[in-house]
């Protein structure tokens, strides 16, 4: 019986290798090898550019019109929907569609509450109407989800907040009975901050008004008592649970905008939320007292050619403004001290080498004292009462 041959798969050698036998019509088959992977290449980059037109625009995204795109973005209150095609980010970063986005986020809230003012405590909120409003409703109107996640975007300045407002009042509010409640006391308007006077309205004249009332006792000689400065009546603008954007309470601060946009929010009732801990506001105070160059206490009166400790002009606008946020009831005692000693520090350091805005970390120590339970009575008369 004969066997069965079985062939078996060897190792092709290469061309020139030694000890390879050439088969006839060498030549041929080379070039036939060069014909198929010339083929494999062009199904290659076939298939890349099959990959290439999956990804091109579906005939809804090329022709979809703006009026339907501008509903379905209003209607989801999706802020993802103009990262989701170039097209789409194209068609919805208009300034009118971006003012409507905000009117319609912030309309809901606006149209229960508006010209009505609240008492923040740590009691809880007490509502009170203004301007002939008797009942004040409980629900609170639009979606805070929506409201914050407009308030994270770079478009959504303090000028967009304004005139987003303006219009609305506008269209929705004329025929209501308003009287601005001046929570901080009226200024003259010569004090008011300069503003181009195309774009002025009432509602902003308001605003700068609110805002250079609310920055006056920061011009004062001494530091005004806590209880003669209204830091807990605002007006109700947004919903309760609308979140402030983490970046305007850390800092830094790129601009008076950004302070102004943040005032606008405390101004509008926010206030923080439970992830918004005491790490956050900590950042955000030593920012506006600090700065970016670190203090450190017991710096010595630089002799010639050695170079001072680092100067920074206080934001007692944004130190304020935490007050107002309630953010230093938060902080642990050992940050509330160890912040403390640092403007007690500074403030004796500021005698030996240099002058300092003396009045500003005594406010800011004075703002951080009342919060400390000096029990033993350590910081006795290195403050003013």
């Amino acid at each position: 019986m004969e066997l069965t041959p079985i062939k078996i798969r060897l190792k092709k050698r290469r061309a020139g290798d030694k000890g390879s036998h050439q088969p006839s019509g060498s030549h041929q088959t080379q070039k036939a090898l060069d014909r198929e992977r010339h083929r494999k290449k062009r199904r290659r980059k076939h298939k890349t550019g099959e990959s290439h037109a999956a990804v091109r625009a579906s005939y809804f995204e090329r022709e979809v019109p703006l009026e339907v795109l501008e509903s379905i973005f209003w209607q989801s209150e999706n802020v993802n929907l103009p990262l989701s095609s170039l097209r789409f980010g194209w068609l919805l970063s208009g300034r009118p569609t971006l003012r409507q986005t905000f009117i319609n986020a912030f309309a809901p809230t606006w149209d229960i509450w508006h010209g009505c003012v609240q008492q923040i405590s740590a009691e809880g909120r007490r509502i009170f109407s203004s301007a002939g409003q008797e009942e004040v409703p409980e629900q609170w109107g639009g979606n805070p989800d929506f409201q914050s996640a407009l308030l994270r975007q770079p478009w959504s300045d303090i000028d967009m907040i304004l005139e987003s407002e303006q219009f609305w009042c506008n269209r929705s509010a004329r025929d209501r009975v308003y009287e601005p409640a001046k929570l901080w006391g009226d200024v003259q308007s010569q004090t008011l901050e300069e503003d181009d006077p195309q774009v002025s309205s009432l509602v902003r004249d308001e605003f700068l008004n609110d805002y250079a009332a609310f920055r006056q006792t920061e011009k004062l000689a001494l530091p005004l008592d806590g209880s003669l400065v209204n830091t807990s009546k605002t007006y109700i603008r947004a919903h309760q649970d609308t979140q402030i954007p983490e970046e305007l309470i850390t800092g830094p601060w790129a601009d008076a905008k950004s302070i102004q946009k943040l005032f606008w929010l405390v101004r509008a009732g926010c206030r923080l939320t439970e992830d918004q801990t005491w790490e956050v506001t900590l950042e955000g105070f030593q920012n506006a007292v600090w700065g970016s160059a670190k203090y450190e206490p017991g710096w010595k009166k630089p002799s010639s050619g050695q170079e001072a400790p680092p100067e920074h002009k206080v934001d007692l606008t944004v130190v304020r403004l935490l007050v107002a946020l309630d953010a230093f009831r938060q902080w642990p005692p050992h940050v509330v001290r160890d912040e403390l000693d640092k403007l007690l520090q500074r403030l004796e350091d500021s005698k030996k080498y240099s002058p300092v805005n003396v009045y500003a970390y005594t406010h800011a120590a004075l703002e951080v004292r009342r919060h400390y339970p000096d029990e033993e009575g350590e910081y006795a008369g290195k403050l003013p009462s």
